[in-house]
């Protein structure tokens, strides 16, 4: 087990140093730990699916993976990003170790989601076009469970203005209570659906 996880830990950190070099800005360690800690405290009870709204080069995806790999219900993540380069190499870099069972990818615009049938999720991760925001909310709150969560990553820096409708929204709806807090420096929102 040590083995496995000292060859995983090495892959997700190239993962994350290449998509440094690539401006391709991952979320940083601690969140990545979080979403893990989270997903794999879910999965111990149920199942647990999760969309991801901008997958980048997959580093956030890996670490919902991880949390997975662990799990004795059957989870899984859907990651989707509008660009096709970046789910080509997310599928590269979660093609390891066998994470790639507990995701697929898909070429989307997160405002515009491609199910015909409602699958419901647990938990939908939004770390995309800032400026979206109010919009993928708006469009995977149609997929979300009621008591199902809304994590959004980014929303103290680097950008807060192009923020403000989604956090109003967020913040002052009846339908979401919420929290802002400082898992990395940029900032989380942490969104439970509640009708």
């Amino acid at each position: 087990m040590r083995e496995y996880l000292s060859k995983l830990w090495s892959h997700i950190f190239d993962v994350y140093l290449t998509s440094m070099r690539c401006g391709v800005y991952p979320i940083s360690f601690s969140f990545a730990r979080f979403l893990t800690l989270l997903s794999g405290c879910l999965c111990t009870r149920s199942s647990v699916r999760v969309l991801e709204i901008g997958s980048g080069f997959g580093f956030s995806t890996s670490w919902f993976a991880i949390s997975f790999r662990f799990c004795k219900f059957p989870s899984f993540v859907i990651s989707i990003d509008i660009n096709f380069n970046n789910v080509k190499v997310a599928l590269k870099n979660i093609n390891v170790d066998n994470l790639v069972v507990f995701v697929d990818f898909i070429v989307c615009d997160g405002r515009l989601l491609p199910f015909r049938v409602c699958p419901y999720f647990d938990i939908v991760f939004i770390d995309a076009d800032k400026e979206y925001y109010v919009d993928y909310l708006n469009e995977c709150d149609k997929y979300l469970k009621i008591g199902g969560l809304v994590i959004a990553h980014n929303v103290f820096l680097p950008e807060p203005h192009k923020l403000s409708n989604f956090l109003k929204e967020i913040l002052e709806s009846s339908k979401w209570f919420s929290i802002l807090v400082p898992v990395d420096p940029a900032g989380t929102s942490i969104s439970l659906k509640v009708m």
